[in-house]
């Protein structure tokens, strides 16, 4: 029995699965992230989400053969042993059963089967990884002191240089005023002093989009920027792979909120760097990801592994859609 886990700021999910790929529990609850020492709740919310999976799949925490978690802040090598030593041993696994990681490593993990591949996730936080052979996944810029373009942030200073004139105003400006409810006078003075909500500032990608896709020029711009720097750091990763035939995974909140267009543009981009690269969005997701590297190092063929899961999926989509 092999179990992953991917837990974040804002969620944690988990799935059990056996050694031929079969999925026995899955399990999804509140955030579990970390920065340095472990938070009693942070330990909690992974042994609650331990205890469920077993639960459910009606084994024993013993039963299970290796366990990969994947966790935004663990970022340090000099906090790493007390990291995992403190989060097993609260999960009451022994440690050379447990794996702990970024959570980049298990996205990639989960984003493709490929051996050689690299991944981009923008959501709540960015996070890249790449490998060159499996068992080898390396983090990128996991701090993002890089500073991936982010439309969101972007947007906010765009729209101060609409209204000083600086740039040239266009549709999006009013829309993102009214979206933020603040005028043009109060704009700059909410924006330093922080009186725009921060799910308001969060959550603008969608009115990008919908401009985009309606010609605005200042959206256009944001959106045409975004995948010059997505791939300028798929670019980097490629080169320390040594690339030949590589999947080129994008993903995350913010990235899967685009439409085809964008992932015909950012395709063609890559393409023209890598002919033989294959850019998509992650097949699986990053808990299925971890439950796959645990496989793995547990002897598993993790191209069988992800095979199976990935199946299983479609085949419940299937349903799903006859249903409907």
């Amino acid at each position: 029995m092999f179990l992953g886990i991917d837990g974040g700021g804002s969620k944690t999910a988990g799935v059990l699965i056996t050694r031929e790929g079969e999925i026995c529990a899955e399990h999804g609850t509140g955030p579990s992230s970390i920065v340095g020492t472990p938070s009693m709740k942070s330990l909690n919310t992974l042994r609650t989400i331990v205890e469920k999976l077993c639960l459910q799949a009606g084994i024993r925490t013993r039963n299970i053969d290796l366990c990969a978690i994947g966790l935004n802040g663990v970022d340090f090598e000099d906090e790493y042993a007390m990291q995992h030593s403190a989060l097993f041993e609260h999960l009451r696994i022994p440690i050379n059963r447990g794996l702990l990681v970024n959570d980049a490593i298990v996205a990639l993990w989960g984003g493709s089967s490929s051996e050689k591949a690299c991944i981009l996730q923008h959501g709540s936080g960015i996070t890249s990884a790449f490998r060159s052979t499996y068992g080898h996944e390396v983090l990128f810029d996991h701090l993002n002191t890089g500073d991936v373009f982010d439309i969101r942030y972007e947007l906010v200073t765009l729209i101060a240089r609409m209204i000083d004139g600086r740039h040239k105003p266009t549709g999006l400006k009013e829309i993102v005023l009214d979206y933020f409810q603040v005028n043009e006078a109060a704009y700059h003075e909410a924006v330093f002093r922080q009186r725009i909500p921060q799910h308001l500032l969060r959550s603008t990608i969608g009115i990008v989009v919908e401009q985009w896709q309606q010609h605005d020029e200042a959206a256009s711009w944001l959106v045409h920027s975004a995948i010059d720097d997505y791939v300028l750091a798929a670019k980097a990763m490629l080169n320390k792979i040594d690339a030949g035939d590589v999947d080129v995974v994008f993903g995350g909140g913010v990235i899967m909120q685009f439409p085809q267009m964008f992932w015909e543009l950012i395709k063609e981009k890559v393409g023209k760097i890598y002919p033989h690269a294959v850019t998509h969005p992650p097949r699986l997701s990053s808990a299925c990801g971890a439950a796959v590297m645990a496989a793995y190092h547990g002897g598993c063929d993790p191209c069988r592994i992800f095979s199976n899961i990935l199946d299983k999926y479609a085949l419940v989509m299937e349903k799903q859609n006859a249903k409907t």
